[in-house]
């Protein structure tokens, strides 16, 4: 198993916090708020930026890879910490990780998704079964109705069918 997997599904069910009271109890002051542990973890690396209060899937992603490969190395593969799903995805082109919607992933590869037609949300692979991509997200609604939508969203496995239209490439996180 790739290690950026296991950190992530370390973290599944940790749920969106209102503030940033009891960041680090997984189920404490839920709420929409995008207040997480995240942002946190990635500043105690030596990231100097805030992302509280944001969107957070990638938030999400730079944390777990910073626990599994250390800041420096993080910050090659994925570049500075930043929230924006987009930048990220450039990054991926201009390195030459990029790969179209055709690719069959790995386990710690990255998704991006375009579900309002611009890549706006990004995963972890965590598998590939019976046609289906199986990701792990931050800042996603639980498709199985075990953690409301109207608490905000929270780390949650997800699977989409492969050609699924809203899945537009991924990061090949092979090293």
């Amino acid at each position: 198993m790739n290690s950026a997997v296991e950190e992530a599904q370390r973290w599944l069910g940790y749920m969106e916090h209102q503030d940033a009271r009891l960041l680090g109890l997984p189920t404490a002051n839920v709420g929409k708020g995008g207040y997480t542990i995240f942002p946190e973890m990635i500043s105690e690396a030596g990231c100097v930026w805030n992302f509280q209060g944001v969107p957070w899937c990638m938030t999400f992603i730079f944390a777990v890879f910073i626990q599994t490969y250390g800041y420096e190395e993080t910050v090659k593969i994925l570049g500075r910490p930043w929230p924006g799903t987009r930048t990220v995805a450039r990054r991926m082109r201009r390195h030459g990780r990029w790969r179209e919607p055709d690719y069959i992933p790995s386990p710690g590869d990255l998704i991006f998704l375009a579900p309002d037609g611009r890549i706006s949300h990004a995963g972890i692979v965590e598998a590939v079964r019976g046609g289906q991509v199986i990701s792990i997200d931050g800042n996603t609604v639980d498709p199985y109705g075990r953690i409301p939508a109207e608490r905000g969203g929270a780390v949650a496995r997800r699977e989409r069918p492969i050609g699924d239209p809203w899945i537009v490439g991924y990061s090949d996180m092979r090293r």
